[in-house]
């Protein structure tokens, strides 16, 4: 199906999204379409009918507003000198309440006039005035470095290189020099993705010829043999190199050449022939549809523009306004395909092409009063002539703000909102007040940028039959009505938590509701707008209150690409019909969780489940609920009983971990090569088949009870920091027989990163197989075949989570080592010696002081062995030798702060290895909960097992596991994959300890790969 030939694209071809821009009721839906058209190659004229009706949405919309602010910066964007001009004098202007939005935009768009309020940015300590400065045309002033030089104080790395490209433009190559020298640190920006360093870096563009060539020198020194960069240094300098330039995409392959405007086919596996209207429908109406929305856009791009634009529009006017906003960005996307600058659809496939960063002002000047280029070197804002006219509707935006601004519009409609008749015409054809405003550099006083709050909260009222209200009816069916949005005196409840400030996605948020109480439950879904001020939608929960049931206390979860968002408590009482409430029977919403990190990373995998352990919603005049399991897959929430999991972890111990044996492994044939695990041993054999046996008694007690398997991807969330889940150790083929041997595809099943033994096959168990297991299989081990992504609420407040823009961790280039004198003397010195030969910059601490000094130097990985103990009424990890004095060797529970782990929050934290060691096999269940304060305190990953184990075996379980950290090669897998890539490649080196390893935190972090140096030849 290629596509046909079609004219040259034409500025009245965007006609239909001008025209909903100019008269659709809803402002973000006008907004939307503007952003829309604007991807398309307009010429003057284009943008010209463009802005009319962004001005009249700044001249209605009340000052402060987000959608104002948000058309301001737009308005920025736009490639006409006028409105260049105008939107200077606006950031001037005192009596502007949204300068802030209008400097930072036109700061963000390199607009000269912003130079002297950047330089006093960064007079003020402001580090991210430096890379603004970078971005502003500095070469066409009279401004020296030594002008720029002079507010460089204490710089930090990232600062420092933004400073280096600003004064670049200046003709000043010291401060580059510096930044790519061998001993230099390297700036954050270069943690992550390569791809959100090149797009950050080339907005500098484009850049003056001297700094072009200067970069381009700094680039041919890495060939010679005397370059002496680091591998991170060294990739940080070639993807500056050809960001800044456009020599060369975020990979080193040449930028592809200009594309022609049109209809473009896209992929095999993202062609369909159905009609626009129907697959965007379903799109939009699939609660899990095949394809992101960049994916749909290459779906349509081979449809002509005209066309193209014509039916969209038409899907937006009988669309809700949410479904309108992301029809509109789809569209935006769609033109990006045709013109060449989308990323590729492949997702996972790295970056891609991108939009023209920066438009080319347009001089949209009447020719007579149109001056030439200024020669003058100064950063003087343009001068705008007096009395232009063109074809534009009558506003001042200069005085817009003047205005009686009234009472505020109301920001949403109605999710079926009616398409109202379009508001009355105005003129057209009418002259801009354009009378000339001297430009005044902002003074220091000026107001700060701050961020908007978002202060909505969940909201809910009960109904019944129809009507509302404060309580449920007992032995009747009752339904619960939620939304989330801005607290009203309108007799439903709010929770008693805000939903936390996120920057959402402007298409908005798409929830997935699900509510669990005792054996019912129930799941809908709801749109979270991006405005602050916007309410979501209306979602419908049903369940039946029995007769006899006096409270009802359930719990509801939103969750976002399956990982939770919010989870609040729906509570109230339960009456009879016709009796009245009580002053303490009304609706309550209380927050039990807010998770606003699951939404920084627009590209995590979905987890297909969340589960959730603890003390089930009861009734707060009885006794909390016995600890039970939830889950919830997008068709509301399961609650499961389990029984002792505290005896669980008891047994776990005293069985598994405590033998007085050392780990059984077999060393190879051949010399040098890695020993593996011997599973001819009998006392091996043994130790799997109980393992398994255990896993399988936590299986059975959730099968029993009509479980069912909640998928590769797994969230958990454990509520009760008193209560430890062995989640990693459940086992689901069977009830292993005491002459239970591996399976015939272990080897297989460790080797690959498989999801399916080879031998075992993923067919359901017979029953007599679910009874009387054969083989033991460890693929049957949940940690070794699932990615289990384990938070703990009351923690994961502290820790680090990864974003959009810091997807990765710094590679593992230094490491602190530290040990109890409990774990044998050759094993604490094999273990250092190996963490040594491994990691370049290491410490060994023999005692806290020491640790504590070391941790100073921000190591990217901590490594303990401590012995945990307690005295009297606290607890304490022990390292070193106890005769140093309880002072030095002991680091109480009392004492754990950030200066022991992250001295200032730095992000993203570091990843820390706590393996708390014991001589005996007596069970300290507070082990765990030292774990978890750890974890608060800026960690990105704390690594440990699921209880404390014995010495001899903490030595060699972490050198396994510092090799397999720095042996990954994968920079774009995600933690929780590697996590269970390292367990299965630890068993099969003979670490059956590898099966209770567990990770707090994030599953979506990457890790960077360890640079290794290449040999030169002689």
């Amino acid at each position: 199906m290629p596509p046909t030939r079609h004219e040259p694209f034409s500025d009245r071809w965007v006609s239909p999204l001008l025209e909903l821009a100019d008269s659709d009721p809803s402002p973000e839906i006008r907004l939307a379409a503007l952003k829309a058209a604007a991807h398309f190659p307009l010429g003057r004229s284009g943008w010209q009918r463009l802005i009319a009706p962004g001005l009249e949405l700044i001249r209605t919309q009340p000052p402060g507003s987000p959608v104002r602010r948000e058309v301001l910066a737009f308005a920025a964007r736009v490639p006409l000198v006028t409105v260049r001009e105008q939107l200077c004098d606006m950031a001037n202007d005192p009596d502007e309440p949204d300068r802030d939005a209008i400097a930072n935009a036109l700061a963000e768009q390199g607009a000269p006039a912003c130079i002297p309020a950047l330089l006093e940015r960064a007079a003020a300590d402001d580090p991210d005035a430096f890379r603004l400065l970078a971005i502003a045309p500095l070469e066409i002033t009279t401004l020296t470095s030594r002008d720029v030089l002079r507010h460089a104080r204490g710089l930090n790395p990232d600062a420092t290189f933004w400073l280096a490209l600003a004064i670049g433009r200046l003709d000043n190559f010291s401060v580059l020099d510096d930044v790519f020298s061998p001993a230099a640190p390297l700036p954050t920006l270069f943690w992550g993705s390569p791809w959100t360093a090149y797009d950050r870096i080339a907005t500098i563009r484009p850049i003056p010829d001297r700094l072009r060539a200067a970069l381009e020198r700094l680039l041919a020194r890495l060939d010679r043999p005397d370059a002496g960069l680091e591998h991170d240094l060294s990739r940080a300098l070639r993807l500056t190199v050809w960001a800044a330039t456009g020599i060369a995409d975020a990979e080193g392959s040449p930028l592809p050449p200009p594309h022609p405007f049109g209809p473009v086919m896209a992929p095999e596996p993202f062609r369909s022939d159905r009609p626009i209207a129907q697959l965007l429908y379903e799109h939009l109406t699939t609660a899990q549809p095949a394809h992101d929305d960049g994916q749909v856009a290459w779906v349509i791009a081979h449809t002509p523009s005209e066309d193209l634009i014509r039916k969209i529009v038409a899907l937006v006017r009988q669309a809700p306004e949410a479904a309108g906003v992301r029809l509109l960005d789809i569209l935006g996307q769609t033109a990006d395909c045709q013109a060449g600058c989308a990323p590729t659809p492949y997702r996972g496939a790295g970056g891609g092409a991108k939009p023209q960063l920066r438009h080319v002002l347009i001089d949209d000047r009447m020719r007579s009063s149109a001056r030439p280029p200024s020669q003058s070197r100064a950063p003087a804002p343009i001068s705008r002539p007096r009395n232009i006219a063109f074809d534009m509707p009558d506003v001042d935006i200069l005085a817009a703000n003047r205005a009686p601004s009234g009472d505020a519009a109301d920001l949403t409609l109605p999710a079926d909102r009616p398409r109202s008749s379009p508001p009355a015409s105005r003129p057209r054809g009418v002259t801009i007040d354009t009378t000339h405003l001297d430009y005044q550099t902002a003074s220091r006083s000026a107001p700060p940028v701050t961020a908007a709050t978002d202060e909505r909260h969940v909201r809910a009222r009960i109904l019944h039959d129809a009507q509302a209200r404060e309580t449920f009816v007992a032995g009747a069916a009752n339904v619960i009505r939620c939304w989330i949005g801005l607290p009203e005196d309108d007799g439903a409840a709010s929770s008693d938590a805000a939903i936390p400030t996120v920057p959402i996605p402007r298409q908005g948020l798409e929830l997935t509701v699900e509510l669990c109480w005792g054996d019912q439950r129930d799941a809908t879904t709801l749109l979270l707008p991006a405005s602050r001020s916007a309410r979501s939608g209306d979602c419908d929960l049903h369940i039946d209150v029995p007769a006899g049931e006096r409270y009802v206390s359930a719990e509801i979860m939103f969750r976002y690409r399956g990982r939770s968002f919010e989870v609040v408590r729906i509570e109230a009482a339960a009456l009879p019909p016709g009796e009245a409430a009580g002053p303490r029977d009304a609706l309550r919403v209380r927050t039990q969780l807010s998770r606003r990190e699951v939404i920084a990373v627009d590209d995590a995998q979905p987890c297909n489940s969340t589960l959730v352990f603890g003390p089930a919603p009861g009734d707060p005049a009885t006794a909390q609920g016995k600890p039970g399991l939830r889950v919830f897959d997008g068709s509301g929430g399961r609650n499961y009983a389990l029984k002792s999991p505290g005896k669980a972890i008891e047994t776990l111990n005293t069985v598994l971990f405590s033998t007085e044996k050392s780990l059984v492994r077999r060393l190879a044939e051949t010399p040098g090569k890695e020993q593996c695990l011997d599973a001819g041993d009998e006392e091996v054999r043994v130790l799997l088949r109980d393992m398994a046996r255990f896993g399988a008694g936590l299986f059975n007690q959730l099968d029993q009870q009509g479980f069912a398997d909640p998928g590769e991807r797994i969230q958990f969330l454990s509520l009760d920091p008193d209560l430890i889940l062995p989640l990693e150790f459940v086992y689901d083929r069977g009830y292993p027989v005491d002459a239970a041997r591996l399976c015939a595809g272990w080897q297989a099943a460790l080797a690959a990163d498989a999801k399916v033994c080879p031998a075992c096959g993923d067919a359901p168990l017979t029953a007599a197989a679910r009874r009387h297991a054969a083989t033991v299989c460890p693929l049957g081990f949940w940690s070794l075949r699932k990615v289990i992504e384990r938070l703990n609420p009351d923690a994961a407040t502290g820790a680090t989570a990864p974003t959009k823009n810091r997807r990765s961790l710094p590679a593992i280039d230094s490491a602190v080592f530290a040990s109890s004198d409990k774990v044998p003397a050759d094993e604490r010195t094999a273990t250092w010696e190996s963490i040594h030969e491994r990691i370049a910059n290491t410490t060994l601490a023999r005692h806290w002081d020491e640790w504590y000094d070391a941790v100073q130097q921000h190591p990217r990985l901590l490594i303990a062995l401590p012995h945990h103990d307690e005295d009297g009424l606290e607890d304490f990890l022990e390292i070193g030798d106890a005769s140093l004095g309880t002072d030095l060797a002991r680091l109480r529970r009392g004492q754990i702060r950030p200066e022991y782990v992250n001295p200032d929050g730095r992000e993203p934290g570091p990843i820390l290895l706590l393996l708390g060691c014991r001589t005996g096999a007596e069970s300290e269940l507070g082990y765990v909960q030292v774990v978890r304060e750890f974890q608060k305190l800026k960690t990105a990953i704390v690594l440990g097992t699921l209880a404390q184990i014995l010495g001899r075996h903490a030595a060699p379980l972490a050198r396994e596991l510092v090799a397999q950290l720095v042996a990954v090669s994968d920079p774009q897998a995600d933690f929780g994959t590697l996590m269970r890539g390292v367990r299965r490649r630890m068993l099969a080196r003979g670490y059956l300890l590898a099966l209770c390893l567990v990770a707090l935190g994030d599953a979506e972090w990457r890790l960077t790969p360890v640079a290794h140096p290449v040999a030169t030849p002689p």
